[in-house]
């Protein structure tokens, strides 16, 4: 993901409000960039909603986002179920399958420094 392109899309769904309302709340690509930003930061699993919400409105690769959210928030069989159906999808990310078996080996570390 290019975390330049997003930055925009943070200012729209985070600054860019009209009273109590996002300017783009019901965007699929707005909550799915906004999400996977955050999963991308130090916020561990304030993406979630973002991402589920841009997956209920169709973005199919927000599962990959949203299983990678629910290990950093110690969800473990919601990452697996999310990183299952991205591998079905997408067989040939490898780095995907990756991630997948070591989730469900319970070998996964993050390195935020």
């Amino acid at each position: 993901m290019n975390l330049a392109k997003a930055f925009p899309l943070v200012i729209a769904l985070t600054v860019g409000r009209s009273g109590d309302k996002a300017v783009a709340p019901n965007d699929p690509h707005a909550n799915y960039q906004y999400g996977a930003f955050l999963a991308a930061t130090t916020k561990k699993g304030e993406g979630i909603p973002f991402l589920e919400k841009a997956k209920n409105l169709g973005v199919v690769n927000a599962d990959y986002w949203l299983g990678l959210s629910y290990v950093s928030v110690g969800e473990k069989a919601k990452a697996i179920e999310n990183l299952e159906n991205y591998t079905k999808r997408v067989p040939g990310d490898q780095n995907a399958a990756r991630i997948l078996d070591a989730v469900r080996h319970d070998n996964v570390k993050f390195d935020c420094a």
